[in-house]
């Protein structure tokens, strides 16, 4: 079964390997071999999300798939092994930033106004898994959404807007049931972009990252905060970054958060001293403390997404090195204690930019 054990991943390159595979592309994590899941969109993926029937679900800036045989606006499901297109076809009108497959349904989020060819969605739709029919679910916020995260029955979303809802005060980040769309009480209030959600269910707790230096209107902090899951209040979690975090990966090993963006240090005073960390740190998932954690990632590169397993870290983004070697670009996949580039892993050569991941382990 080609769809297990696989990471399937896009982005904006076109080849890996030298292999023609434009924007999204799967690797088989043992053997390292490309495989032939080729869905050929026609410009960049986004989000990937897999459902437990096989789907592969993506969004992103494309309009077609298949070479361009198949039209598909902003938003595919194709097939695990071939990825051939599906029937499933939502038709955005605008970019889709994050897709993510729950039950039996499809939660998405991104720049459009419609869905289904004109219906009203804006910024946000629940399709079903099979058709790409849009669910009467609408809880529209008035700008982007860049990530989503699904809770149980509740929705985490992240992005840049001002309201949600009927026009309630939700700067960037809000919360949703997950079946009936009303708006929650959650509110952590970001004074900016949220480019990053993971929860962490058992602690009621969801991390944040992205362009914010403040949470809850006046309270510090930097690129990254944890916050109450039911209240959005902050906790005292702050590893104080530099600059703009992309991407966190929870692990309960540790544990530990994995952050990736565009910075060069963490623990900033009144946090730390400020420890060298450049594009990729690991810190205490409940104080904050940087760890010994250092892929060492070139300080003109942006770490974009995460994925933690128990044995690897897999990192994509805009990077020409990581993990202690040279000939490791936009994607590697690294020691999760050390760092370094894991020993089983010989990097695919991609030409450009790796946006999204998601692990199928089978």
């Amino acid at each position: 079964d080609v769809s297990a054990g696989q990471i399937y991943f896009g982005g904006t390159f076109t080849k890996v390997n030298g292999v023609d595979r434009p924007f999204a592309a799967a690797i088989d994590t043992s053997t390292l071999a490309i495989n032939s899941w080729n869905p050929e969109p026609n410009a960049e993926v986004r989000s990937i999300s897999v459902s437990n029937g096989g789907a592969v679900y993506l969004g992103g800036a494309f309009t077609s798939l298949n070479a361009p045989s198949v039209v598909k606006n902003y938003a595919a499901a194709v097939s695990p092994t071939t990825g051939d297109a599906v029937t499933w076809n939502p038709d955005f009108n605008g970019p889709v930033n994050a897709v993510l497959h729950s039950g039996t349904t499809v939660t998405i989020g991104g720049e459009f106004t419609t869905v289904n060819g004109g219906r009203i969605g804006s910024r946000s739709a629940k399709v079903d898994e099979t058709t790409g029919t849009a669910l009467s679910w609408n809880p529209s916020v008035n700008g982007t959404i860049n990530t989503l995260a699904i809770v149980g029955h509740e929705v985490f979303i992240g992005g840049e807007f001002s309201s949600a809802g009927s026009l309630v005060p939700r700067p960037n980040a809000a919360a949703f049931d997950l079946v009936t769309g009303e708006l929650l009480d959650w509110n952590p209030s970001p004074n900016s972009t949220v480019l990053a959600i993971a929860p962490r269910a058992a602690n009621n707790t969801i991390f944040l990252g992205g362009y914010f230096d403040k949470v809850n209107g006046s309270l510090d902090r930097k690129h990254a905060a944890s916050v109450d899951a039911t209240s959005g209040a902050a906790n005292a979690w702050n590893p104080s970054v530099d600059k703009v975090v992309y991407s966190i990966a929870v692990s309960e090993s540790g544990p530990t958060a994995f952050l990736g963006g565009q910075f060069q240090s963490v623990n900033l005073p009144p946090t730390g001293t400020g420890v060298t960390r450049i594009n990729a740190a690991a810190v205490d998932l409940v104080n904050g403390a940087v760890k010994a954690w250092d892929p060492k990632v070139n300080s003109i590169g942006t770490v974009v997404s995460i994925v933690a397993e128990p044995t690897r870290v897999f990192l994509g983004g805009y990077f020409t090195s990581a993990g202690g070697s040279t000939s490791s670009p936009f994607l590697a996949a690294v020691d999760p204690s050390t760092g370094l580039l894991s020993p089983s892993w010989t990097s695919p050569q991609i030409g450009s930019g790796v946006r999204a991941m998601t692990l199928n382990s089978g």
